[in-house]
């Protein structure tokens, strides 16, 4: 089985604009990190529809692929985190004041270096599982990035002009 996901939501919230939502406001990419000040914090929302797939046993390896077009990382690396949503939400009105309880515990933490651009790949198998078996409810994830210092990264979205570079999940 091979099944390519486009995600059903992808919006990212700022906390320097708490009120905003990108998703309506035309935000054609998603944001992670800080900026360039306290305060300026981004984080990206993701949800795959996966009603398709029947059981865990139907799969080997999931991934999220994501292409990165802006890496304000200036040197070393970025810590980043996926998170699992623990509620309901709607990509048209969602924002940094009406953010949505999140794990604890990221499922998947992940590294970024300073400058890289291009194609980044996560293996999310066990979460998805945990979500087709409904062990979790999917209400997707956040992922979320180093808050503490300057290292903004923004991934294509939806909305981006070159479908090539779309969030997708890979499914095997």
């Amino acid at each position: 089985m091979l099944q390519r996901l486009l995600p059903i939501k992808n919006v990212c919230i700022s906390e320097y604009f708490p009120a905003r939502n990108y998703s309506t406001s035309g935000g054609k990419s998603l944001f992670i990190g800080r900026y360039k000040q306290h305060g300026d914090n981004y984080r990206t929302l993701l949800q795959f529809d996966l009603s398709t797939i029947q059981s865990s046993n139907e799969i080997q390896r999931s991934y999220l692929q994501l292409n990165i077009l802006r890496n304000e990382v200036d040197s070393g690396t970025v810590k980043m985190g996926i998170y699992r949503l623990l509620q309901e939400w709607d990509d048209n009105t969602i924002t940094w004041d009406s953010m949505l309880p999140f794990s604890l515990a990221p499922e998947h933490n992940f590294v970024i270096p300073a400058s890289w651009i291009g194609l980044i790949i996560f293996d999310i198998t066990k979460l998805v599982c945990s979500w087709v078996d409904h062990s979790y409810i999917n209400h997707g994830v956040i992922m979320v990035g180093e808050e503490n210092r300057n290292s903004l990264v923004a991934f294509h979205s939806l909305r981006s002009a070159n479908s090539s570079c779309w969030p997708m999940l890979i499914i095997t």
